[in-house]
C-alpha cells in the first residue's frame, strides 16, 4: 500500500505537536562580491542587506506551523537581547505556543578569542587590513581588536605561539555570572582567576581550565564602543592604569595552572595520550589532521 503524503499532510491541521530544543538567532548577510581582495585570495563582500529569523529547533516549530499544525514549543533562552528578540519573533507566529525558560546562568554568547602569537604586528595588520577589524587597545601583552560594538573580539597576546590562550562566554549580567561560576564550582571546576573587572573592555571576568586543559572565561559588562567618538589606549596609558591587573584591586593574578594553560600547555589530556601535548596539537588530533 502506497504512502498517501497528500492526504497525512491533510491531517496536520487537526494535530498537535510538541517541538523541544535549543533556539538560536539565524544572521544573514545578503550582498555582492565585485572584486577579490589585494592582501590575500578571498572575495570582498559590499553588503546590501541583513537579516535575522529564527533558527535552531526554533526553525523546525516554524515549519511545524506553516504545515497546518500546532506547535507546542519548550526551550530555554539567556536573559539578554537576543533572548527578547526570540521570544517576540515565537509570540508573533500565531500556530507556535512557547513555553520559554530563561536562564541567566547561562552563556548568551560566545563573546571573544584571545590567541597567542609571536607575530602580532602581522596577524593584527591581517585582521584590520582584510577583515575589518578595529584598533580598540594596545598593552604590554595584548592587542586588542573589534568587529562589532564590544571592546575586544579578538585580543593577540605576545608569545611564542600560535596557540589558544582563552575563549569568553558573555553572561547576562553579574549575577549571571556567579551563578555559572558557582556551577563550575560545585562541579569540581575551580575559579583559576577572579572574580574580578579587567582594565583594557572593562568587563567583570572569572576563568577555568576545562576538561580538554583550555581555558574558558565567563564574562559579563564588556565596555560598548562609541565608534563615533571612542579613542584607543597606548602602551603608557594601560602602564600607568591604577589598579592593575584588576580595576578591583581583588581578584590578584592568574593561578600557576592557568597562566601555563594560557600559554599553550594542556593540563587534562585524554587518557593515554602524551602529558606534553600543547593546544594546537589537541585541536590537530581533534580535527584529524
Amino acid at each position: 500500500m502506497m504512502f498517501d503524503f497528500e492526504h497525512r499532510l491533510s491531517e496536520l491541521a487537526s494535530q498537535t505537536v510538541l517541538c523541544i530544543g535549543d533556539l538560536m538567532l539565524d544572521d544573514f548577510v545578503y550582498g555582492e562580491v565585485a572584486r577579490i581582495s589585494p592582501e590575500a585570495p578571498a572575495p570582498v563582500i559590499a553588503v546590501g542587506r541583513q537579516e535575522v529569523v529564527i533558527g535552531g529547533a526554533g526553525n523546525v516549530a516554524r515549519n511545524i506551523a506553516a504545515l497546518g499544525a500546532r506547535c507546542l514549543f519548550v526551550g530555554v533562552v539567556g536573559e539578554d537581547e537576543p533572548g527578547r528578540r526570540l521570544m517576540t519573533a515565537l509570540l508573533s507566529e500565531p500556530r507556535i505556543e512557547a513555553y520559554l525558560v530563561t536562564d541567566r546562568s547561562r552563556p548568551t554568547k560566545l563573546t571573544h578569542v584571545v590567541l597567542n602569537s609571536a607575530r602580532i604586528d602581522d596577524q593584527t595588520s591581517f585582521f584590520q587590513d582584510l577583515l575589518g577589524f578595529r584598533h580598540s587597545d594596545s598593552t604590554e601583552m595584548m592587542e586588542f581588536i573589534r568587529c562589532c560594538a564590544d571592546h575586544h573580539s579578538v585580543a593577540f597576546a605576545r608569545g611564542s605561539g600560535p596557540s589558544l590562550n582563552h575563549m569568553a562566554y558573555e553572561m547576562p549580567n553579574f549575577d549571571g555570572l556567579m551563578r555559572g561560576a558557582g556551577r563550575m564550582k560545585q562541579n569540581g571546576f575551580n575559579i583559576e582567576w577572579g572574580v574580578g573587572r579587567h582594565g583594557p573592555g572593562n568587563n567583570i571576568f572569572t576563568y577555568f581550565i576545562e576538561p580538554n586543559g583550555f581555558v574558558t572565561e565567563y564574562t559579563t559588562e564588556v565596555e560598548q564602543v562609541d565608534e563615533a567618538t571612542y579613542v584607543p589606549n597606548t602602551v603608557e596609558y594601560w602602564a600607568k592604569f591604577p589598579g592593575r591587573p584588576c580595576r578591583w584591586n581583588m581578584a590578584g593574578h592568574p593561578s600557576n595552572r592557568l597562566r601555563a594553560a594560557m600559554g599553550g600547555e594542556i593540563f587534562a589530556p585524554p587518557a593515554g595520550e602524551d602529558e606534553n601535548l600543547r593546544c594546537e596539537e589537541v585541536m590537530a588530533r581533534t580535527l584529524g589532521r
